[in-house]
């Protein structure tokens, strides 16, 4: 599934394959998708993804909080400006900005 946005909130359910989003502004929620899970671009808005059953990738993030959870892959936000990370139970590597590590 591809999605390109302009502006407003993404819901996604239950996709059987791997997920692809392009979003100008507005909020990005998704749970239960088989495959990866990515996001080249999102200018503003919270990203809350739970239930992937492969990677998780942000590559360019410009403003929003970023929650992710039950990850059967790696979890990797190549770019983030502004907002927080937060991530549980993944079960491949993680890979975000040092600036946001937790301590």
């Amino acid at each position: 599934m591809r999605i390109n946005d302009g502006s407003g909130n993404i819901t996604i359910e239950g996709v059987q394959g791997s997920v692809r989003v392009h979003d100008g502004s507005g909020n990005i929620s998704a749970r239960d998708v088989t495959g990866n899970f990515v996001v080249d671009d999102d200018g503003s808005g919270d990203i809350d993804v739970s239930g992937v059953g492969g990677t998780m990738r942000v590559e360019n993030d410009g403003s929003g909080n970023i929650d992710v959870g039950r990850v059967a892959g790696d979890f990797v936000v190549d770019h983030d400006g502004s907002g927080t990370i937060r991530y549980d139970t993944v079960k491949g590597s993680v890979r975000i900005p040092d600036r946001k590590r937790r301590s």
